[in-house]
């Protein structure tokens, strides 16, 4: 681990701007900050280091000053949305790989689909829109099921484009603070692992409060920093998706930014999820380099993954996982934009 002064004067390396100052917290729009460490990108391979600061006003904690949109460019390629799209596997393999991969994705939001339907009732009537929708699969397994109108948002032109090629429903490029629809016209909004990416969180929530009709829905899910071995790992957590993840939240932070915005918050679900000890422990030590290799081998860290799953289930019985599922109401307060 690398720590460093509180004060805030001096960029992480890498970052390509070297005279910018600290960016505000997109949480609370605080600037009292602590650094706790800096990481380096461990997946991509690109040579950077980043500083990770915890915001003293509401504890989330993000990279700060935070990366541009240009430079996190390089990172969102067709290979990060379409992850069985490698040049290097050749295309007998990329089709296999496809096939496997969207069969998982469609389980997984199959399931998704149907633990959201015992919150909030969905029918042939209902506008849902999925912020970072992918490869559209959660709204394919939503209009199979309940025959709702569904709408799709991403940042990634890639993403936009396979999906407007494999689905019938509309897909827009671009994010919830920009988004091109009327005031109060969705059910549900939906972000899968998606506000962590986002530089501007609190600003997302609140568009997304516009967007919603009088006591609509929306389900979030995102990692949650307050899981002990994550603490514990610091800048050895692999889960930290450097520079992708620009704020790890915790369950407060989370929780705050919403009520701020009008929201009640109606449940908070801890997942199961492996805290990734093992393979943020020995990833490098496995000779792995990149998220290429990850991909190459994912039965050895599938192996990795199976000693963790007691202590995943331990820790979300706790009320403490590795990922948190939050299940918010849009109420009169609501602040829109």
């Amino acid at each position: 681990m690398t720590t460093g002064s509180d004060r805030l004067d001096i960029p992480s390396a890498g970052h390509g701007a070297p005279n910018r100052q600290p960016d505000p917290c997109g949480v609370c729009g605080g600037a009292n900050f602590k650094v706790l460490f800096h990481a380096v990108d461990r997946l991509f391979r690109k040579d950077r280091r980043f500083r990770y600061v915890e915001c003293r006003d509401c504890g989330v904690v993000m990279i700060n000053p935070l990366p541009s949109t240009e430079l996190l460019a390089e990172y969102y390629t067709a290979e990060f949305n379409f992850p069985f799209h490698q040049a290097e596997f050749g295309e007998k393999t990329i089709k296999r790989r496809k096939k496997n991969v969207l069969r998982l994705e469609r389980f997984v939001r199959k399931q998704q689909v149907k633990g959201i339907s015992r919150f909030v009732e969905l029918s042939s009537k209902s506008r849902v829109l999925d912020a970072g929708s992918g490869m559209g699969t959660f709204l394919e397994e939503i209009r199979n099921i309940h025959g709702s109108s569904v709408f799709g948002m991403d940042v990634s032109f890639d993403a936009c484009l396979y999906s407007k090629a494999n689905s019938r429903y509309p897909v827009i490029q671009g994010n919830l603070t920009e988004a091109p629809f009327s005031t109060e016209s969705f059910d549900l909004i939906t972000m899968w692992h998606v506000l962590e990416h986002t530089h501007r969180p609190a600003a997302i929530i609140k568009n997304t409060a516009s967007l919603l009709r009088p006591d609509g829905v929306l389900i979030l899910e995102v990692p949650n920093y307050d899981n002990p071995v994550v603490r514990k790992l610091e800048d050895r957590w692999i889960g930290l998706f450097t520079p992708m993840h620009l704020y790890n939240f915790t369950r407060s932070s989370l929780t705050g930014m919403l009520e701020n915005a009008g929201f009640l918050i109606d449940k908070l679900e801890f997942r199961a999820a492996p805290p990734l000890l093992l393979v943020s422990k020995y990833f490098e030590k496995l000779g792995l380099s990149g998220r290429g290799d990850a991909l190459r081998n994912l039965p050895l860290l599938g192996a990795l993954l199976i000693p963790e799953l007691p202590i995943a289930v331990a820790y979300a019985l706790a009320g403490n996982g590795a990922g948190m599922t939050l299940y918010a109401r849009k109420t009169e307060s609501a602040k829109i934009l």
